[in-house]
């Protein structure tokens, strides 16, 4: 026990009420130190954090319908597609003039946003053609390889308009 007491008290009691009013602010004031950082940090949390984003379905393009396409290499070959969708499935048949014959052709393929790609295979003389293309309003361009069953390959560009939408 102390020899002498703490604070402007002259007794016991009166020290000891000195030092708990004492303690009590130093309490207040770590409460208020603690609660001033703690709101800070989550002002500062709500500053930075970003308000949840919604998960937005791909916008699909609507490409069922009849097209003609222009196959650009080093030969010009033409094709008419009848083309179906399901959601994002893309299929048809129609036909190519390679040439001077003319076969009938299958295809399938995908469509996202503004882009579709398209594998179209022909019979008789079985030709692979692999598309890729931008979708504008009723157009397709862009890009394809093209594979034969003799083991050549080639790529070239594809050019196509809707013709009539389904």
């Amino acid at each position: 026990m102390p020899s002498t007491l703490d604070g402007t008290g002259s007794t016991p009691k009166a020290s000891r009420a000195d030092s708990s009013q004492a303690s009590s602010s130093t309490d207040q004031s770590t409460s208020s130190s603690e609660n001033a950082g703690a709101s800070a940090a989550a002002s500062s949390t709500a500053e930075t954090e970003l308000p949840p984003t919604t998960a937005e379905a791909p916008v699909m393009s609507s490409v069922a319908g009849s097209w003609s396409f222009k196959l650009i290499d080093s030969i010009e070959r033409n094709l008419i597609l009848s083309l179906f969708q399901n959601k994002d499935n893309v299929f048809g048949t129609g036909k190519i003039r390679d040439g001077n014959k003319t076969l009938d052709i299958s295809a399938s393929g995908s469509v996202q946003d503004n882009m579709m790609d398209l594998a179209i295979s022909s019979t008789g003389s079985v030709s692979l053609y692999k598309l890729k293309l931008e979708l504008g309003n009723e157009t397709a361009y862009g890009d394809y390889q093209a594979y034969s069953a003799s083991g050549e390959s080639w790529n070239g560009s594809a050019d196509g308009q809707m013709t009539a939408p389904l």
